[in-house]
């Protein structure tokens, strides 16, 4: 993500929750914000869109991803998926659909 959209997206609030941390008695109260990650694909095609909200980035959180674009991907077809080179979009994340195809982009390739 750019600086300058996720600067905007800060400032105005969009996937963040303040949250009050309650410290051990003693201790001041301390802040902290609470983020959620949007994973999100769309069909060129159609134009059918996919996307899953969640409070981490993982490999569980891919595959929990890719589930929902297999099964809307109609039979008969294949689903190509492209990302970058995010430590979480790794092959293995694809291996139990059989209608799933990832594609790494090259590193540094332009936006």
């Amino acid at each position: 993500m750019k600086r300058g959209l996720a600067n905007k997206i800060l400032q105005q609030g969009y996937g963040l929750k303040k949250a009050q941390d309650h410290a051990p008695l003693g201790s001041s109260n301390v802040n902290m914000l609470i983020y959620l990650v949007l994973f999100g694909a769309i069909c060129p095609a159609t134009g059918a869109t996919e996307a899953t909200v969640t409070p981490y980035v993982n490999k569980e959180a891919m595959r929990q991803h890719l589930q929902p674009i297999s099964q809307a991907t109609p039979t008969g077809r294949h689903a190509v998926v492209m990302m970058d080179g995010a430590g979480w979009h790794t092959d293995d994340t694809a291996f139990a659909f059989n209608n799933i195809t990832l594609v790494r982009l090259p590193a540094y390739s332009p936006e």
